[in-house]
């Protein structure tokens, strides 16, 4: 998953974009919840793999 090209600009959109849906739907409060920690942790993990890639890129 270290290969992954993904645009930045898409990561910021998803942020807001994704946990905005999931929160207008229709399901109960828990699940909800649950999804968005899901979202948000893959995000944070996703900025992690970005971070890394810059600084093997720098040596």
């Amino acid at each position: 998953m270290k290969d992954l090209k993904i645009n930045p600009l898409w990561i910021a959109i998803a942020t807001v974009w994704i946990p905005g849906l999931i929160a207008k739907s229709f399901l109960p409060e828990t699940p909800k919840t649950i999804m968005i920690w899901i979202i948000v942790g893959f995000q944070i993990y996703l900025l992690y793999i970005g971070i890394d890639r810059l600084r093997a890129e720098k040596k």
